[in-house]
């Protein structure tokens, strides 16, 4: 019988192949069984992969898009160790002036994800509060009016909602 691994190993790992079969199988493994030292390696060359595209700028989006299947699945202690290279990453997509309105979308719903589920961890939280929101507001205000979205604002209301003290600082 095939291993995870081995099905995961098959593939070319730069493919468009190799990421439609990494989005398969985080949305569709509910009926496939798995031991738990299979589920920490096949999870191990997920977050790898992601991280990958994540640091390249023409595989970021696609990058962003598994992430965003895998984040709630996420333990603690990979979501403390990646959490901000993550918010970089997604942050990137916004401070980049080629970002189409389907990568800020995305960006954006990482982005606030990552925020929520960073008030949970008291390092990263203070890293966000002192780090990022400001950085956030700063970009978010920048913006073309073209691409202030609703995913945009989302993110501010995710923004004002989680750090609403460091906000009020930058409410100009």
């Amino acid at each position: 019988m095939t291993t995870i691994m081995e099905l995961i190993n098959f593939f070319d790992h730069d493919s468009k192949e190799y990421k439609e079969f990494l989005q398969h199988l985080i949305c569709f493994n509910g009926d496939v069984p798995f031991d738990i030292e299979e589920v920490d390696k096949a999870q191990n060359a997920i977050i790898s992969t992601v991280n990958t595209c994540l640091n390249q700028s023409q595989s970021r989006y696609n990058g962003l898009l598994i992430l965003d299947k895998i984040l709630p699945q996420c333990s603690n202690d990979v979501f403390s160790k990646y959490c901000m290279l993550w918010i970089s990453k997604a942050t990137q997509v916004l401070e980049s002036i080629h970002s189409n309105l389907q990568e800020l979308s995305i960006s954006c719903k990482i982005l606030g994800y990552l925020i929520i589920k960073s008030k949970d961890v008291s390092d990263i939280q203070k890293q966000v509060s002192m780090q990022n929101v400001k950085q956030l507001i700063n970009i978010i205000s920048n913006l073309n009016t073209e691409k202030k979205c609703g995913p945009i604002y989302y993110l501010i209301a995710v923004l004002l909602h989680q750090y609403p003290e460091v906000c009020e600082r930058f409410q100009v």
